[in-house]
């Protein structure tokens, strides 16, 4: 997951097979309000969405929750420019549709 902040720099995300977690980090990271709200209350959700076609319409997606644990080292391993400051989700539960069935049809859904 990569998405952009006011000031126009790019948060990153990437899987840490390891730690069995999600690790989030980027420029200007320590400032950001994800990082900012995962301190006050470590419960988070993680989307990611998209569609496989339009004609016809197949949204998918998967949601990752879990808690948050955040670090003020280390996230310089995001690459260059990247802040210090990052965190991790630690997933408790996950939800995906769309991915291998009917779009409309039931989630696929567990805990971990």
């Amino acid at each position: 997951m990569n998405n952009i902040i006011l000031d126009g720099s790019c948060q990153i995300a990437g899987y840490d097979a390891e730690a069995d977690a999600i690790n989030i980090g980027g420029h200007s990271f320590a400032e950001s309000k994800k990082f900012w709200n995962a301190q006050d209350n470590p419960r988070v959700a993680f989307v990611v969405d998209d569609l496989a076609s339009i004609e016809p319409w197949r949204p998918r997606g998967i949601e990752v929750r879990g808690r948050a644990e955040t670090f003020e080292e280390g996230g310089e391993r995001f690459g260059p420019g990247s802040d210090a400051a990052s965190l991790q989700i630690k997933p408790a539960h996950i939800v995906s549709w769309g991915l291998n069935r009917d779009p409309f049809g039931p989630e696929n859904a567990r805990s971990v």
